[in-house]
């Protein structure tokens, strides 16, 4: 298929929305808590396949990254969902995000939805 003279060709204005309803818009996504605590739960298997969770918990002082207890930090996400934390789903991916997959060493990796959009609104 030809792409000459295409839509996309031809059309090259960006859709563009203000940050502040971008924003304001993430932070109206209310947080389903059961599914938020099924999500973090369904995750615990693939990171009980991690080999090197216990070493990264409590590493020698020459290690290159700071201590990291993912078990910990699994369970105070779903801490904090139990007790209400999270004002809303935004607030639950941004430290899902952060917290448990933003950590460095690099072996682990998702982005959950609501922080998509703000990787698009961030470009």
């Amino acid at each position: 298929m030809r792409l000459e003279g295409s839509w996309t060709n031809t059309h090259t204005a960006v859709p563009t929305v203000a940050a502040a309803l971008a924003y304001d818009c993430l932070n109206s996504v209310p947080l389903h808590k059961d599914e938020a605590l099924a999500l973090v739960e369904s995750l615990e298997p693939y990171v009980e396949w991690q080999s090197d969770a216990a070493y990264k918990a409590d590493p020698p002082p020459e290690y290159f990254w700071p201590p990291y207890d993912i078990f910990g930090t699994i369970e105070q996400i779903k801490t904090n969902l139990r007790t209400g934390i999270y004002k809303n789903e935004y607030a639950f991916h941004t430290d899902m995000y952060t917290s448990l997959f933003g950590r460095g060493h690099g072996k682990r990796r998702t982005r959950p939805s609501t922080c998509l959009a703000t990787a698009v609104l961030t470009l």
